[in-house]
């Protein structure tokens, strides 16, 4: 094998959203940003609701003033890396 021959792959398919197909990860990023909302004084359920379907940096950027964007970015990653050992297979 060569170099070049390393950096491809025959695949049939690749899922790059696993979320849904592989694994479960409700529970954990609700229990995230349910603690992320809880520290600013937000309100987790709208938190939660708007975070669904949006990138964790979009839902900073909508609740956060840009200032404090970054440190609240690492809160919620963090949260959501603490609580990983709860994502569950998907059947």
């Amino acid at each position: 094998m060569t170099l070049r021959d390393a950096h491809h792959l025959a695949v049939a398919a690749i899922a790059f959203d696993s979320d849904g197909v592989l694994v479960d990860s409700t529970a954990s990023v609700e229990q995230a940003w349910t603690r992320w909302a809880t520290e600013l004084g937000l309100d987790a359920r709208e938190v939660i609701d708007f975070a669904h379907g949006h990138r964790s940096r979009e839902t900073v950027d909508h609740y956060v003033d840009e200032a404090r964007r970054a440190a609240f970015q690492d809160k919620v990653d963090r949260y959501e890396l603490d609580d990983a050992p709860s994502v569950t297979a998907m059947p």
